[in-house]
């Protein structure tokens, strides 16, 4: 297997998270400051307030999807390593996130870092509730990975027809993977696969091997961004 991570995107978007965390505890302080000391100029400290919440907010969220490790491209990268020359992962440097190309298709992988228990039944995700979510400081929620895939899939499509007519035709299938080890899945009926690591391995091996022949995989390589 051959992964390609764009890591140029990864260290501009560590910075931008490192950055907007240290802008926005600062401003935060100017507006407490300002509340405090000169509180002739609250509208001013609301507005330094406001805007370090945001800052802190924007900071918060890279750190938790770029800075901390093991990040997606990380985990599924180490996933899929045992796999032949057939397969090939692109990471960031598609209009989506991750891509595989596969000898059974080309997949468009929704990664999700949560960890604890996840549920899927009648079209609901949802977690436990933690207090320290619904601050941000463990990131974002679980969301509905479902309904993101379906549009991946839409985006690929458009890109393909776009900038390679010659591939439309190539299946694009979607995949959700929990790539936290410590997530616990409660799947129930799924639109899709719902896998965490191991069961990505497994799926991919028990999959069909013929839709697309070594002589279409390695075009597709040479038309997909390569190192």
């Amino acid at each position: 297997m051959k992964a390609m991570t764009n890591e140029k995107l990864v260290a501009r978007n560590v910075k931008i998270g490192n950055w907007a965390s240290i802008a926005g505890m600062a401003v935060l302080g100017i507006g407490l400051y300002i509340s405090f000391q000169l509180p002739q100029y609250i509208p001013l400290s609301i507005i330094c307030l406001l805007g370090g919440i945001v800052l802190s907010n924007i900071g918060l969220y890279n750190t938790n999807r770029w800075a901390k490790r093991p990040r997606a491209d990380e985990v599924l990268t180490k996933t899929l390593k045992s796999f032949d020359k057939r397969y090939y992962l692109y990471n960031y440097a598609l209009p989506v996130d991750h891509v595989l190309l596969a000898p059974s298709a080309l997949y468009v992988i929704v990664a999700r870092n949560h960890d604890g228990p996840i549920y899927y039944a009648a079209g609901r995700w949802r977690q436990k509730f933690n207090l320290l979510r619904l601050f941000g400081f463990l990131g974002e929620g679980v969301g509905n990975p479902a309904r993101d895939a379906e549009r991946d899939v839409s985006k690929m499509h458009k890109f393909l027809s776009e900038n390679l007519p010659e591939l439309k035709d190539v299946p694009v299938r979607p995949l959700i993977v929990f790539t936290n080890e410590k997530a616990e899945l409660h799947i129930q009926d799924p639109p899709l696969p719902v896998l965490d690591a191991e069961g990505l391995q497994d799926f991919l091996r028990h999959a069909p091997q013929d839709s697309l022949s070594s002589g279409q995989i390695r075009q597709i390589a040479q038309e997909l961004p390569h190192e």
